[in-house]
């Protein structure tokens, strides 16, 4: 693979984690914020945030279950799928919601859509450059889901400090969605032109 492409695949992918990790961790965080702007108890926030967490966990499992027979070679295309259906379900049930139904929904498909994002990923780096430099490019990625991590919690939370909403936030989190599935998207490109 000419060293051009292999520069375009890595800032791609260094995007895509990035993004992964600005909206993959802001549920937990902004749940219980959320729920009582809308005003409800707190205690169903903390609902949504335990429900969070079971549907990623089972996720994570199915996942790990199936990654190694049914998804090798194939979890770059379950990657930007699943940022893609992470877009759909902020902007449909994230966005301007106010039921509890809506934001329990909300909360499980995200929740059921993160746990492959995160399972997979150490996987998702050696089919980047096909097994090549793996382990680094893991330990490279980690660190833009870093930076990831502190801006989305930075952003989400200097929008809700000026809006006293987290709508613009939800906004925010599609676009960034949107951002990390194009940039996978470009990855899945330069790949198949090789």
């Amino acid at each position: 693979m000419k060293r051009s492409r292999v520069y375009a695949i890595v800032v791609m992918f260094a995007i895509s984690s990035f993004c992964r990790d600005f909206f993959i961790n802001i549920p937990p965080f902004i749940l219980i914020k959320h729920v009582k702007a809308l005003g409800y108890r707190v205690d169903f926030g903390s609902r949504l945030v335990a429900y969070f967490g079971i549907a990623e966990g089972c996720s994570r499992i199915g996942t790990a279950l199936l990654g190694d027979r049914l998804l090798k070679n194939r979890l770059l295309y379950v990657y930007f799928t699943n940022c893609l259906l992470a877009f759909a379900v902020t902007i449909v049930l994230g966005y301007n919601t106010s039921s509890s139904e809506m934001l329990t929904a909300y909360v499980l498909l995200i929740g059921l859509i993160s746990g492959p994002l995160k399972a997979g990923y150490f996987a998702v780096c050696g089919e980047l450059l096909d097994g090549e430099y793996m382990k680094e490019l893991y330990a490279g990625f980690n660190v833009f889901s870093g930076f990831g991590i502190m801006a989305g919690l930075f952003v989400n939370g200097l929008v809700f400090d000026l809006t006293q909403s987290f709508n613009v936030a939800f906004l925010i989190t599609a676009f960034v969605q949107l951002l990390a599935a194009a940039s996978t998207f470009v990855v899945i490109i330069i790949k198949k032109l090789t």
